[in-house]
């Protein structure tokens, strides 16, 4: 499997990139939107995992580490709501 924007896949980003390229060899009549939604999900997921969370996790002070694990809480809410309201809106549009 390749590595895609930098850094490994995790299995459930491999897994949905695996189903969306057999869905488009397949040349079925489906929609594509369902995956796409998906795979824009868990690539931000994975963005944020690897490189905020990590980059967190080799601040050597405690002290330092607490606020902005606090901040990366927040920023994963907002990053879930905004994908979430923007797919809605793109389904209602239909």
């Amino acid at each position: 499997m390749a590595h895609y924007f930098g850094f490994v896949p995790s299995d459930k980003l491999k897994a949905l990139i695996i189903d969306a390229e057999q869905v488009i060899a397949s040349n079925e009549e489906v929609e594509y939107y369902p995956y796409r939604d998906a795979l824009t999900h868990q690539t931000a997921r994975d963005l944020i995992d690897n490189l905020l969370i990590g980059l967190v996790d080799i601040i050597p002070n405690p002290e330092r580490q607490a606020p902005c694990e606090k901040l990366l809480a927040q920023l994963k809410k907002r990053q879930i709501r905004c994908l979430t309201s923007y797919s809605v809106k793109r389904i209602t549009k239909k």
